[in-house]
């Protein structure tokens, strides 16, 4: 139950699931599960590494929004996760992710999103570890996904969120026309009682910039204002 009415809370984007499915089945056949892949490394790195989130030997880890499921196949390269659930509304993207992690059995990817979290818990147990690498605020309610997030978890575990499109970073509000979809951009102030209100404990909040040549002028403000990267503990 949340401790207070805040009347951002009930904020919710226009884009209903068939509209963000749409949107992203087109955007891979256009090559972007792998821009994805690239636009967003730094800033994932900096999160599996960098910020306190725990990874335990034999995790198990959802990523919600995987594309192509690149950063389950770093965890198990790396971090030697024992099963990794793969989510991701676009069917496109999850086919290239079946693909390309057809030799990593302990891997698993299904067309749902935030709101189906619980129902894979119920079903594998809680998880160690829920990462939303820029999906977290795509469809539906932040304060429901975070809420989910939570009840998914085991005692100790860790949700670790890379946030492009928020208030802060005027630039990322070009992100809408770029997918076609309209996007919750909330301030940092108000991702905070959202989280705690949850039930999680942050440990660790900043703006990442990531300091490395860009290609396209739409992407300058990965250096300008950097994503933002919570990671909180139940």
């Amino acid at each position: 139950m949340f401790k207070r009415e805040l009347p951002f809370l009930n904020r919710m984007t226009n884009s209903n699931r068939n509209s963000v499915t749409r949107v992203w089945d087109e955007k891979c056949d256009k090559g972007w599960a792998q821009l994805m892949n690239l636009e967003h490394e730094i800033a994932v790195n900096y999160l599996l590494a960098q910020t306190g989130i725990e990874i335990p030997n034999n995790a198990s880890v959802i990523d919600v929004g995987c594309a192509n499921g690149w950063v389950l196949r770093k965890l198990v390269d790396e971090y030697k996760i024992a099963y990794g659930l793969g989510l991701d509304l676009s069917n496109k993207m999850i086919e290239e992710a079946r693909e390309k992690s057809s030799e990593y059995k302990m891997l698993d990817f299904k067309v749902d999103g935030w709101e189906d979290i619980v129902k894979y818990s119920l079903q594998h147990g809680l998880f160690d570890v829920i990462l939303g690498v820029e999906s977290i605020y795509f469809y539906g309610s932040v304060v429901d996904n975070i809420r989910n997030a939570f009840n998914s978890l085991k005692d100790g575990g860790y949700l670790g969120l890379n946030i492009e499109c928020y208030n802060e970073n005027p630039d990322s509000f070009k992100f809408d026309e770029r997918v076609g979809a309209t996007l919750l951009h909330y301030t940092i102030q108000e991702y905070l009682p959202m989280i705690n209100d949850a039930g999680f404990k942050i440990e660790n909040i900043r703006s990442f910039k990531c300091h490395y040549p860009l290609e396209r002028e739409f992407e300058s403000w990965l250096n300008t204002y950097g994503t933002l990267i919570i990671v909180a503990k139940k």
